[in-house]
């Protein structure tokens, strides 16, 4: 059977923003871009993904689910890892508007505890500089310890718009979608103001969206020139504007609401405008959860491709939990999922984190600078540096206090520096506490965030269109992928990261150049049609390993053409946008908006770099003789190669003797 590990199954959530598939159920906020055929890790480690809302990626109407059993991940919209913005936003918490001194953080605050009973961890919501909110620690927290505990009844959802006094009868017969119908929801609920249940949640909204980018205009979409990017958001745009128009034709300025909203304010409810709104908040904020009220008797297979989960995805806004921010480290604990025992969504601490700090989870497994920036809006900035070992804690404390009594001895004044950043007898730092100051540093000034230095904890990757690297070699290959799209869904991507293309993105382009007689090895009947997606499965099960050295090097060949051409389409290079992103080599660092454009660009160059390096050296082993099978096979290179010098060794002593 063919897997998900190189496939992602057909969409359960009905979205015109539907996209990518995600291994685990709660994904976060996502529909507006195609799925592509595997959530890139470039290095896989281990296999628990969860993603966040991918619904929202796709332009083609169709999701995916993903690689690996669904885990129902879910997280917070878009924000840094650190005390950065979440779920869309931009600028760390200011510690002063803490829930004390802020009405709506406190009547945010008082409304999840009145609808919860009790707070699993005692959390206090701080507004950022961008106006959004973020939830900061009152005690310690350790890993694992459950950070929201969010009853269903605080959830917006199709549920709740279809049973909705302002809108539910329309949401019910004019035939709209989830989407529309999540949108049409939350523009009535904001126009009733403090007579809506959700009015607390609702205020700590952000009202200005123009920083998504789902919102820019020309001027700001003209920095993403020579990217694919750009073609994505002017898909989206248009979607935004069809959804407006469906809005329209189902009656939403007609409904009584919007009569009355028309009266107090003297605009229209449903606007181009409006619904960009709704769309921006929705794409950065909501989750995709599993909401099914009982356990499927033998364990949900659908990750399997050709099974059928036990209910679909539910689109839903989870008050209290997205205000959390997304960190790329964060494992499965911290992505939510709904406890259906209990009624309510929950999840946990991806680490320990001490009194004041803003607690993160993950939007999903892997997530991309570009997905950030598609979805969320948001540069990640550097996750903390863990804390040293105990040992190594008491080390620089006597350390530091031997420096300090060093220092006044001599007439000088001491300063602490903090645990972990020794100082020697002589008063210099020492070498954790000079790793520890440039960590933080570079986290203040924001230099080579996400792309620039060390970006290890990130995920870079470029999405291609598999018909731009390589066209169906024969009829029997194009019905072999137009079977797959049964399964996958229409409008995939390639995925490209720093390591290369994914095993899922090799075996596409295998199965579209393979020759006709190894499709029929791989079990593609000759008269196999796009109709036998179960066929087409099994032979991509097949193809996902190597046979044919014309074929790998015909898809090697594909693929470096391919890259060359997308980095020669970009008007700048990669080591430019570095410098703008660090503010080195006498360019000026660039900030705002368009830095969040410069960002995704510069990941899509790394990831296109790394693959370019990836496919180069492939091409060399297979030119060095390297068997097709040990191709892909990090330990073969050096096998190979010893291989390869030893004749060499004995030819030169045969030629000695």
């Amino acid at each position: 059977m063919w897997s998900l590990n190189y496939l992602h199954p057909a969409p359960s959530t009905c979205c015109p923003f539907l996209a990518a598939a995600a291994p685990e159920r709660a994904l976060r906020g996502a529909r507006l871009l195609p799925p592509t055929f595997h959530q890139f890790d470039p290095r896989p480690t281990d296999s628990t993904r969860s993603s966040r809302c991918e619904q929202l990626r796709g332009v083609s109407g169709s999701a995916g689910r993903t690689i690996l059993p669904p885990c129902r991940a879910a997280a917070a919209a878009g924000a840094p890892c650190s005390a950065a913005p979440a779920r869309g936003g931009g600028g760390g918490p200011d510690a002063s508007a803490s829930a004390s001194t802020d009405p709506r953080a406190a009547r945010l605050k008082a409304w999840v505890l009145e609808h919860s009973k009790s707070l699993p961890t005692q959390l206090t919501p701080v507004q950022r500089s961008d106006g959004s909110y973020s939830l900061v620690t009152d005690e310690p927290v350790r890993r694992g310890q459950i950070l929201v505990r969010v009853p269903r009844q605080l959830l917006l959802s199709l549920e709740t718009a279809r049973a909705s006094e302002a809108c539910g009868r329309t949401v019910r017969e004019a035939g709209l979608n989830e989407w529309q119908a999540l949108i049409l929801h939350l523009l009535c609920e904001r126009a009733l103001g403090a007579g809506s249940f959700w009015a607390p949640y609702l205020d700590t909204l952000p009202q200005d969206m123009s920083f998504h980018p789902l919102l820019w205009g020309p001027e700001r979409l003209s920095w993403l020139a020579g990217s694919p990017l750009l073609t994505t958001l002017r898909q989206r745009q248009a979607q935004v504007e069809e959804d407006t128009e469906a809005l329209l034709v189902a009656g939403a300025n007609e409904l009584p609401l919007a009569e009355q909203y028309r009266l107090e304010t003297g605009s229209e409810l449903v606007t181009t405008a409006s619904v960009g709104w709704a769309a921006a908040v929705l794409l950065s904020r909501s989750f995709s959860l599993d909401l099914a009220e009982e356990e499927p008797l033998e364990g949900d297979m659908g990750y399997f491709g050709t099974w059928t989960s036990h209910a679909p995805d539910v689109l839903a806004l989870v008050p209290w939990a997205d205000c959390l921010a997304h960190c790329s480290t964060a494992g499965p604990e911290s992505c939510a999922r709904y406890q259906f025992e209990l009624g309510v969504v929950t999840l946990s601490a991806p680490r320990d984190f001490g009194v004041g700090e803003a607690v993160v989870d993950s939007h999903g497994p892997h997530l991309s600078p570009v997905d950030l920036f598609l979805d969320y809006g948001v540069e990640e900035q550097p996750p903390p540096p863990p804390p040293p070992p105990q040992a190594e804690q008491e080390e620089g404390q006597q350390q530091g206090q031997q420096g300090q009594q060093g220092q006044q001895g001599q007439g000088q004044q001491g300063h602490s520096y903090g645990e972990g950043a020794s100082r020697s007898p002589e008063g210099g730092a020492g070498a954790e506490g000079h790793e520890a100051a440039a960590a933080a540093e570079a986290t203040a000034a924001g230099g080579g965030v996400g792309v620039g230095g060390s970006s290890s904890w990130q995920r870079h990757r470029f999405d291609a269109d598999p018909a731009e690297v390589a066209r169906p070699r024969s009829s029997r290959n194009a019905a072999l992928l137009s079977a797959l799209a049964a399964v996958q869904g229409e409008g995939c991507r390639l995925a490209l990261g720093e390591w290369g293309p994914d095993s899922a993105s090799l075996t596409f382009l295998r199965a579209a150049l393979a020759s006709d007689l190894e499709l029929v090895r791989a079990g593609w009947r000759v008269k196999a049609s796009e109709k036998d997606v179960e066929l087409a499965c099994r032979a991509m099960g097949a193809l996902a390993q190597p046979s044919s050295a014309a074929t790998e090097g015909a898809l090697l060949g594909a693929l470096q053409d391919f890259i060359a051409g997308a980095l020669a389409g970009f008007p700048t290079s990669l080591e430019r946008d570095l410098a703008r992103l660090e503010g080195r080599d006498g360019v000026e660092r660039v900030t705002g908006p368009e830095r969040l454009a410069v960002v995704a660009l510069a990941s899509q160059k790394r990831a296109l770099h790394g693959s370019a390096a990836a496919v180069a050296a492939w091409r060399a082993k297979l030119a060095a003789g390297c068997a097709v099978g040990e191709l892909y096979d990090d330990e073969c290179e050096e096998d190979w190669a010893d291989e390869g010098e030893g004749e060499g060794e004995e030819g030169e002593e045969d030629g000695k003797q």
